[in-house]
């Protein structure tokens, strides 16, 4: 799915919901559930990157980003309104630069999320953006970038693609 639009039907499509813990479904298939049951983190298919549903304070749903298997950042889903946009990083992996973003979901319906090679903003490229546990979201994309922008319900934004520390 390129550069995802209308969040709540994404909601529906993408997670499902197992016991306590919700976890989605668009390419990780059942792989996921095991993982997700045995405390791993679920890998996104053909990337470095893998993400650990987790549970916040309070009950708030929460999210794990990995690169490489090293961890790169925690979500938890705020009591106030959020930024859509959390971070961004880059590395090589199996010998090609690949970068990710992540995320909050937003409220409204409408978002997509694109990746920027150079300083003129027309060279971009759109990122296929999986949901996790319903509130969050990750878009990794192929190539070396400079900048990611994030457009949602009439707001839009702007973060630099950092390089990613290994362990």
């Amino acid at each position: 799915m390129a550069a995802a639009s209308g969040t709540r039907a994404l909601r529906l499509y993408l997670t499902s919901t197992v016991g306590t813990g919700t976890f989605w479904t668009d390419t990780v298939g059942a792989s996921a559930l095991a993982a997700t049951l045995a405390g791993d983190p679920v890998p996104l298919p053909g990337t470095p990157w893998s993400v650990l549903p987790a549970a916040g304070p309070a009950g708030r749903p929460a999210a794990e980003i990995y690169a490489g298997g090293c961890l790169v950042d925690v979500m938890v889903a705020p009591a106030l309104a959020p930024r859509a946009l959390r971070g961004a990083c880059s590395l090589t992996w199996a010998g090609q630069r690949c970068a990710v973003a992540w995320g909050l979901l937003p409220a409204r319906p409408g978002f997509s999320v694109w990746f920027t090679r150079g300083r003129a903003r027309v060279n971009h490229t759109a990122a296929e953006v999986t949901v996790i546990a319903g509130s969050f979201w990750i878009a990794p994309a192929r190539g070396r970038f400079r900048e990611v922008t994030v457009e949602h319900g009439g707001g839009r934004d702007r973060c630099r693609v950092r390089a990613a520390r290994p362990c």
